[in-house]
């Protein structure tokens, strides 16, 4: 394991005299990787994975602008500096990320011709907690009077559906009636048309996978009657 560096590390090796001359110029390799955990549907970012869940990762090669075809060289995999899979045209691995939360998981991958390294690429994968996030957002944190409708974001959650999450919300300590509610991960909160201007009114979520309590994760946001 490594300690998170918050970036991606892609490198590529300069081969021994004897290896480039081998090689085709222009040769590129892409290690990519995604994690198997839940982000909302239209996120542009990348899944991330949570302690415990799979990565999966996969490498590509183009020599001279194309894709090389790697099923007569051997491809070695490693994952924290230790081997992990090898095979002949074995472009995949899947690990479970077994790093704990603000740590990294390091993988490497080769590609050889039986002796030398023809070409090497590795990559960085942070572990980070689940997080939520509560919409829509109140610019300078003022709400107006009326009822305004909240929902619960999560991200990261070893899960595949807003199913398999636990949702438990408060609006100043209180728990809400959930009488009537069939989305949980929503809320209505009325505020009355005679609420004094600067009454606070703090709205709490804490969301956490029906598998494994230990993941869960909680947001909090203040605001003010206006």
């Amino acid at each position: 394991m490594k300690t998170l560096l918050g970036t991606i590390v892609a490198v590529t090796l300069l081969l021994p005299t004897a290896s480039l001359a081998q090689a085709v110029p222009g040769t590129e390799g892409f290690l990519t990787w995604r994690a198997e955990t839940y982000v909302p549907q239209g996120y542009g970012g990348k899944a991330l994975p949570t302690q415990s869940s799979f990565v999966s990762a996969a490498f590509e090669l183009l020599e001279g602008g194309k894709q090389a075809d790697l099923s007569g060289r051997e491809l070695r995999w490693f994952l924290d500096d230790a081997l992990f899979a090898r095979g002949r045209g074995l472009k995949t691995m899947r690990f479970r990320a077994t790093a704990g939360n603000g740590n990294s998981h390091f993988v490497r991958v080769q590609v050889t011709d039986g002796r030398n390294i023809l070409f090497e690429n590795s990559s960085e994968i942070p572990v980070v907690r689940p997080r939520v996030n509560i919409l829509p957002p109140f610019p300078e944190n003022v709400i107006g009077r009326g009822t305004h409708e909240f929902s619960v974001v999560p991200f990261f959650f070893n899960v595949k559906s807003l199913d398999e999450l636990l949702f438990a919300w408060t609006v100043n300590s209180q728990t809400p009636s959930a009488l009537g509610v069939d989305e949980p991960s929503k809320l209505s909160v009325p505020v009355a048309d005679d609420a004094p201007s600067g009454v606070p009114l703090t709205l709490s979520i804490f969301a956490s996978n029906k598998a494994g309590p230990l993941e869960s994760a909680s947001r909090e946001l203040r605001l003010v009657v206006q």
